[in-house]
């Protein structure tokens, strides 16, 4: 369930997730780098739409310190190979809940290209 204030803007529910994750020497531009985000003119103040409140669900996910060892887990209908290639691994489910494909990618997708040849 994606629950962000209406009122905050991305930025600011990452930089929120981050105090309360994070150690208190954690900076503002840190978490910045952490995410691979670009502050663009003065504020980040789009509207949040259901995808744009999704993708700061797993940005905030990404935030959480790995001692942890969270898994993220996303759902992602149809994506493109430039998306797929950002993961690890993947749990690839077929017509009523079966799993066709469990296990590391590889790079450029070889192990499970190899795995379906």
């Amino acid at each position: 369930m994606d629950s962000h204030s209406e009122a905050a803007s991305t930025y600011e529910v990452l930089m929120f997730s981050s105090k309360l994750r994070l150690p208190p020497n954690f900076t503002e531009e840190k978490c910045m780098r952490l995410l691979e985000l670009t502050l663009i003119g003065g504020e980040m103040t789009e509207t949040s739409f259901v995808e744009q409140k999704k993708r700061v669900t797993v940005g905030v996910e990404v935030l959480e310190p790995d001692r942890l060892a969270r898994t993220v887990l996303c759902t992602i209908h149809q994506p493109s190979m430039s998306c797929c290639e950002l993961f690890d691994g993947l749990l690839l489910l077929q017509k009523g809940g079966y799993t066709a494909y469990f296990g590391d990618l590889g790079d450029d997708s070889a192990k499970m290209l190899e795995y379906f040849a």
